[in-house]
């Protein structure tokens, strides 16, 4: 059950994208050939708010995401496609010719999901699902961002959780109940600890007290992932 209503914006954000719109345009462009809707997602629609466009993009696909990875690969001469099956995911980096040629970006695919867990474990069983319940999965409202690539509503923000207000409010939360997050996947536990400390927002109230509930829970997680997460 989630803890907050979704949220409606009647004014959609619209952000300016400089140096990855070639990228953003070109994944476009093989997703309709595809006959998939493809969106931007996460940290690098939130970093993009922020002021600050990273190489990292994520793309959440609303059809194979892993067969438009290959397309892509194909098209463009990228670098090798790294496949994870299971999960739909699917990832490679592209140094695109012309005016980006001296950045390298890691691009991931990610077939839009549903996650479901076991308690002793944060690796989870998935489903295909629609793009709203693919945000819903994520850690953080800051996190839970999509973004229209498409030519003629370039840079639209689709904002289900408020996730801009919490940007503009300097605070982490969840999208969902915070105890069911941090239980099903202890290691976001870690994340809201970092993302507080490099953005320098604050952790809302039930958020940290989801947190104090659940750090039991770090059991589970092995040294090298806490360390990889820190």
């Amino acid at each position: 059950m989630s803890k907050s209503k979704v949220h409606k914006n009647p004014r959609p954000l619209r952000l300016t994208v400089e140096a990855g719109k070639g990228i953003l345009e070109q994944v476009y462009q093989v997703g309709r050939e595809t006959g998939v809707e493809v969106y931007a997602v996460g940290g690098f629609v939130r970093d993009l708010y922020l002021g600050k466009e990273g190489v990292d993009i994520d793309f959440v696909v609303l059809g194979d995401a892993i067969e438009l990875a290959k397309r892509f690969r194909k098209r463009y001469r990228s670098g090798k496609v790294v496949l994870y099956p299971r999960f739909g995911t699917a990832m490679l980096h592209y140094s695109p010719k012309g005016g980006d040629a001296q950045r390298t970006y890691k691009l991931e695919f990610v077939t839009a999901r549903q996650e479901h867990y076991h308690p002793d474990s944060r690796k989870p069983e998935v489903q295909k699902a629609d793009l709203s319940s693919d945000l819903s999965r994520r850690d953080f409202t800051i996190n839970c961002l999509a973004m229209d690539i498409s030519p003629e509503a370039m840079g639209t923000v689709i904002d289900i959780f408020d996730g801009i207000g919490d940007l503009k409010r300097r605070i982490i939360r969840t999208p969902l109940d915070p105890v069911v997050t941090f239980s099903d996947d202890p290691l976001r536990i870690l994340r809201a600890i970092r993302f507080a400390t490099q953005l320098e927002f604050k952790i809302e109230e039930e958020t940290f007290k989801a947190i104090v509930q659940t750090r039991q829970r770090l059991e589970i997680i092995s040294q090298e992932r806490i360390t990889e997460e820190l």
